[in-house]
Order: structure tokens, then sequence, then C-alpha cells
């Protein structure tokens, strides 16, 4: 197994880059890539990133930039992001802040679609699904297997539990307990995740 890296990527001093690992055309690399992860051309993998392996990215992601918070005074700002993760296209997701403690993660086996932000300090769980243009305000947590529909943005602070699930078009102000089901524009519980519950092998008792 070797690294492949196209003739037009950039790899910066201090970039580590793990075994079996594809750099595509145009892509910037600064961070540390996990084994046998793809960046598929045109990604920006800043300082403060740390792929997990088997990750792959697509074009016009940029992942570990500085956090969007005026506070942030060029301090050490980290994310990770856990194995398996796919990343689409467009995606920022940006380091943590010393305020929320440096480091914003997203778990393994995530999917980001296209367009996604995760803002500084976010802690995102395990499995969980963020739909096209999802928007997550700083310090959010989103627990393991959560799922959120498209164009939906997630106040600051917010929390929601493992297994809830988000409705398109949302805006969620307030934290949504494990296991249920909130949507419209003033991101109101309507329930519980039934379909969710069901996929987990949940009895009705």
């Amino acid at each position: 197994m070797s690294v492949q890296i196209h003739p037009t990527a950039i790899i910066e001093p201090g970039a580590e880059l793990g075994v079996d690992v594809a750099i595509g055309p145009y892509c910037v690399v600064a961070g540390r890539i996990g084994d046998g992860s793809r960046l598929r051309a045109h990604v920006v993998l800043d300082a403060g990133c740390d792929l997990g392996a088997g990750s792959e990215v697509h074009p016009f992601a940029c992942l570990g930039g500085a956090p969007q918070d005026r506070k942030h005074r060029g301090e050490p700002s980290r994310l990770t992001i856990g194995p398996r993760a796919i990343i689409r296209e467009h995606v920022t997701a940006h380091g943590g802040t010393v305020q929320g403690g440096g480091t914003t993660s997203v778990g393994a086996d995530a999917l980001l679609m296209v367009g996604v932000h995760v803002a500084h300090d976010c802690q995102v769980g395990d499995g969980v699904v963020l739909a096209n243009q999802v928007a997550l305000g700083g310090h959010v947590i989103v627990g393991d297997a959560a799922m959120i529909g498209g164009l939906t943005g997630v106040h600051q602070f917010v929390r929601i539990g493992q297994n809830a699930a988000i409705g398109g078009a949302s805006a969620i102000r307030r934290d949504v307990p494990p296991y249920c089901l909130a949507r419209g524009p003033d991101g109101a519980l309507r329930g519980l995740n039934l379909v969710g519950l069901r996929r987990l092998g949940i009895s009705r008792e």
C-alpha cells in the first residue's frame, strides 16, 4: 500500500499522512490524514484537522479552519473527525475555541451532506447524518445516530439527544430529547422518533 498524491496537490510541512492515502487534484493538506482515507479534489485540510481512517472527503470541503468567533485570537484550534466519515461537497467544519475546550469533534461513521456547516466547539456523535445545508451554531452537541433534515439551522449551545430526528427546514432553538422528533420553524417536539426506534429494534413495550 502506498500514498497517492496528485502532482497539483500541496502537502504542507508538518502534515501527517497514513498508509494507503489518496490525495486528489488541487488539495491543500496541512493536517493529519488517517490510513485509507481519500481526498477527492480541491479539499483544504488545515493544520488543526485530524481526519480518521477510512474517511472520504469530496471537492471544496474546508476542514479545520479557524473558528468564526470574535473571541478567537489565534490560539491553537482543533477539529477531529472519526473513522469512516463521509464529507460531501462544500462542507465546512471549524476548529474549537479556548472558551469551548479548543476542539470541535465529529464522530465515527458520520455523513455530512452537501453544504453542511459545523461551527466551533460542536460535538457531533457517531453515526450522525446531517443532510444538505444543515448549519450547527457554536457549542452544539448532537448525540449518536441523530438525523437532521436539510436546510435546518441549530442555535448555539443546543443539545440534540441520541437517535433524535429533526425534520427538514426547521429552526432548532431548544434542546431535543433523545429518541424524539422535532420539526418546523418553531422546532417544536412532535413526538417520538418511531422510525428510528423501529430501526433499533426497540419493542413497543
